[in-house]
């Protein structure tokens, strides 16, 4: 088996075991991970490219964890996000077309797209995509420095819409209204 068709194959064993139980900490994750001998680092990763392809979220935010070498940004709590169905409906003979019928498990809202008009927000949340939490000086100064002309008013915003958590400490983190936006290859891509 190939180094990628290994990768594909744990991806798809800690995909099947979130959509399982539906929602679960990383600390239990990281249990059940130990024992189907997936490390932290591999765990990162595959757990980085879910939620880049939106199959999961990460509700509550985000928690460093430390390795041996180092440390990584992981979900406190994952989520499974809901998967559309598709079923055949009815054939009409006639036209032999097929209909087909669209249902999803859960209710899902209308997205909102303004945010796409306006180049300041559209900025914030491609680097929340990227720092999914961060100091809220860094952040203000981080947008300054991408051209934003008025960081603490995009901050009040990005609030007011929900789509990031602001922390009393000073923290700014991303939540899971936030739009992702997905520019990057997913590590399997590579492998």
């Amino acid at each position: 088996m190939s180094i990628g068709g290994y990768y594909k194959m744990l991806l798809d064993r800690v995909r099947s075991y979130i959509r399982s139980v539906g929602e679960i900490s990383f600390d239990d994750l990281r249990v059940w991970a130990k024992g189907e001998n997936i490390g932290l680092a591999t765990l990162t990763a595959i757990l980085n490219d879910l939620l880049k392809i939106g199959e999961i979220s990460a509700p509550e935010g985000f928690m460093e964890v430390e390795d041996v070498l180092c440390s990584f940004q992981v979900p406190k709590i994952i989520s499974s996000k809901p998967s559309v169905t598709v079923i055949p409906s009815k054939v009409d003979v006639s036209r032999e077309s097929i209909a087909m019928e669209v249902s999803v498990e859960k209710s899902t809202t209308r997205i909102d797209l303004d945010w796409m008009k306006d180049v300041d927000l559209r900025r914030a949340v491609e680097y929340l995509n990227k720092y999914h939490s961060v100091g809220v000086i860094r952040f203000l100064r981080d947008l300054s420095d991408m051209g934003v002309s008025n960081p603490e008013a995009v901050l009040k915003k990005l609030i007011s819409l929900g789509y990031v958590d602001y922390s009393p400490l000073g923290v700014v983190n991303a939540s899971s209204k936030l739009p992702k936006i997905s520019d990057k290859r997913l590590l399997s891509e590579f492998i």
